[in-house]
């Protein structure tokens, strides 16, 4: 199993090898889920980059500083 870090730069995302896995078992893993939960919302051709703008907005909002 890998497991993402997200807090740093995207330049310098890792992931972290639990020694369960192989990558690509990991990214397989995280499509296929991912394929199944945009179907389930109604959106079979849908893409996680889809709903970036709409959480940043909500985020915003919200009053969360730009910075964050």
């Amino acid at each position: 199993m890998y497991i993402l870090l997200a807090r740093q730069p995207v330049s310098e995302v890792r992931l972290w090898n639990t020694g369960m896995g192989k990558p690509q078992t990991a990214v397989t893993n995280w499509q296929h889920d991912l394929r199944q939960v945009f179907r389930a919302a109604g959106m079979p051709e849908g893409h996680p980059h889809q709903l970036q703008d709409t959480f940043v907005v909500a985020l915003l909002e919200k009053g969360v500083p730009r910075e964050d």
